[in-house]
């Protein structure tokens, strides 16, 4: 016990013990930004693809909106759910109604579901993008 005692008295010993906590305290803020920074730029470029693929869907669709062809319509809303991040997609009308749903069951495959109707908020006709929990809505 003493000769520890004798050791922190010690200049060298104080200061190493201080540079060591310095070094630590600098990694850790360091990679704490670092992980912030990526999440970010992480974030921006899911919702940046998440855009790209509404986008390519409503363009693809659009044409079968038009000659009411549903059945082309779901086959391209089953192949975009093949996508790995992709959780379930919709097309939805101007006014509410469901033309094509698809999202991805439990074992993973893609499943059509029928009979759904969803309330389109105000001024939800406009390009938008909203993080809830896990998820992107564009």
């Amino acid at each position: 016990m003493r000769s520890i005692r004798r050791g922190l008295k010690r200049l060298s010993v104080r200061l190493a013990i201080m540079s060591s906590l310095l070094i630590i305290s600098a990694l850790t803020i360091f990679t704490f930004l670092s992980a912030e920074e990526e999440t970010q730029t992480l974030s921006a470029e899911l919702n940046k693809q998440a855009i790209a693929l509404a986008e390519n869907i409503a363009a693809s669709t659009a044409s079968y909106i038009v000659v009411k062809d549903y059945t082309s319509l779901e086959s391209i809303l089953m192949r975009s759910a093949d996508f790995p991040s992709v959780i379930d997609l919709q097309v939805i009308s101007h006014n509410g109604h469901t033309l094509g749903d698809v999202y991805k069951g439990d074992d993973g495959e893609v499943e059509t579901r029928y009979g759904t109707s969803y309330t389109i908020p105000e001024g939800a006709l406009v390009r938008k993008v909203i993080t809830a929990e896990d998820n992107v809505v564009v």
